[in-house]
């Protein structure tokens, strides 16, 4: 295991340490939009169940130093601090989340018909991020949406989600991460309450366990090659910053 996936572990057993003991705290959704010219895209960053924009940070340098020029939003969501598995298992809390967020979209959408707006979903943010696009208006199209380790069923249905992205739906994930989206996502269940091995790390399937092929949805299997970015396909291995600088960003650089 790299340093930086060491490192970041650490806090995320830290936090899911804390879950069993506290439930309770401050439930928001923190989406403040950027003040930035309207032609200006824009990248909605939904982290994981702890719900903090600090987990993104590494990634979020990462695409910049790769070259991305959209701006970067890393919101915090759900009940902080110490809440990850009451953000991981409460649907009705989740699906008001996403239609908070969804809402902030379509009225920046329609303020500004021209500005690019693209969803990336990290983990439980992965959920969440299928979850805002199917709440979203059916005039209202985002960039694209791009999950990496989706903490989501393999057979979730996409047909929402893709209706309303344009350049449809990229998914990442990797049979490594045997933790957190199996063991863990058989054990508390998915955000879409199912109790299996999530997408994130089987990617999405047809009822039979063979891998979708839906158009408008790619899906990217972890690869050995990566280890030499930090990413060894463990679940916070997709937050490395040499990963989003070498893979990530060369997809969000706008043309």
């Amino acid at each position: 295991m790299s340093r930086f996936s060491l490192r970041l572990t650490a806090r995320y057993l830290l936090h899911g340490a804390a879950t069993l003991v506290v439930g309770s705290g401050c439930s928001d959704v923190s989406l403040d939009w950027p003040a930035t010219e309207p032609t200006r895209g824009v990248i909605v960053m939904i982290p994981g169940v702890e719900g903090g924009a600090w987990q993104l940070a590494e990634a979020r340098a990462g695409l910049i130093k790769g070259g991305v020029s959209d701006h970067l939003m890393a919101i915090d969501w759900g009940v902080r601090p110490f809440g990850s598995l009451v953000n991981l298992s409460d649907l009705e809390a989740n699906q008001r989340r996403a239609a908070i967020i969804a809402d902030r979209i379509t009225r920046e959408h329609r303020e500004n018909p021209s500005r690019p707006i693209r969803l990336i979903g990290y983990s439980g943010g992965g959920g969440l991020a299928l979850l805002v696009a199917s709440a979203l208006p059916e005039d209202v199209r985002l960039g694209q949406i791009i999950l990496f380790a989706a903490a989501i069923s393999p057979t979730y249905d996409l047909t929402e989600a893709l209706q309303r992205s344009r350049g449809g739906i990229v998914n990442f994930y990797s049979a490594q991460d045997r933790v957190v989206l199996g063991f863990g996502t058989r054990t508390f269940g998915t955000i879409d309450r199912s109790k299996c091995d999530a997408a994130g790390q089987v990617g999405f399937q047809t009822p039979d366990g063979r891998i979708r092929e839906q158009p408008g949805l790619i899906q990217i299997a972890w690869t050995p090659a990566w280890r030499r970015l930090g990413h060894d396909g463990g679940h916070v291995g997709w937050l490395a910053r040499n990963w989003a600088f070498e893979v990530l960003a060369p997809m969000l650089r706008t043309p």
